[in-house]
């Protein structure tokens, strides 16, 4: 899977700090998505 994708996202751990699950993952690459590409909507 590694040798076949064009990117790689890489999320960094404290040593020691391995039990970050995926729901933490996605949604910090997601927060950081939205935060990139300025789609958090807007205050009313």
């Amino acid at each position: 899977m590694h040798d076949a994708a064009d990117a790689r996202l890489i999320i960094p751990l404290a040593p020691g700090a391995r039990s970050l699950n995926v729901v933490n993952a996605a949604a910090m690459a997601l927060g950081e998505a939205l935060r990139q590409t300025d789609g958090f909507p807007r205050p009313s």
